[in-house]
């Protein structure tokens, strides 16, 4: 997997969705997700479920041992080190969070911003998701934050490169889907909900 992606309009599914998952065979094991909302695309774990109720903060994707969050965020007031200093301030925790790596790496032409931290299972929670990397791509006025959480160690579980080594932008072409809030019962609620 070399170079970014590029959006192939009109040679996909109904692009009036918010959302694309494709599977290309020069891809390996991995599908690409196209993100009509924010306008992006990236390489993702094969077969994940896409949740976009919340497009308008984040698109959601899922399987049985990962979870990854993908947000939008203009930084143009904060600029870049404003909003990840902001964003890692919960790195001071050290008491029950280790921090893994702190830093930017370069993949393929990009400097990303990554922050990688582990936490001891919660033993009375469901397939506890207790470890973490957040991925801050910056392109222009935005920032693109990648957030994965993992029941395993994520390098494991096939790494985090080939979520940037594919990451392309483009103009969005879609809204944010619309919802309404209403309250939770929060003694049915599970911890990763």
């Amino acid at each position: 997997m070399t170079g970014c992606l590029a959006p192939v309009y009109g040679a996909r599914t109904d692009t009036s969705r918010q959302y694309d998952v494709w599977t290309e065979p020069e891809y390996g094991v991995y599908d690409v997700f196209a993100n009509y909302v924010d306008g992006y695309m990236l390489y993702v774990d094969r077969g994940m479920d896409v949740d976009m109720s919340l497009s308008g903060v984040c698109a959601v994707l899922t399987n049985e041992h990962k979870r990854i969050e993908i947000y939008k965020q203009n930084i143009a007031k904060t600029g870049k080190a404003g909003y990840i200093n902001y964003s890692n301030k919960f790195l001071y925790n050290d008491y029950d969070c280790v921090t893994d790596y702190n830093g930017t790496q370069t993949i393929g032409d990009r400097d990303v911003y990554i922050t990688a931290w582990h936490r001891d299972k919660l033993y009375r929670v469901e397939n506890d998701l207790n470890y973490y990397i957040i991925l801050d791509i910056v392109e222009g006025r935005n920032c693109y934050t990648i957030q994965v959480k993992a029941d395993s160690p994520i390098n494991d579980l096939g790494g985090y490169v080939y979520l940037v080594s594919g990451f392309s932008t483009f103009a969005p072409t879609q809204s944010p889907s619309e919802f309404k809030t209403q309250p939770v019962d929060t003694t049915s609620r599970g911890w990763n909900d």
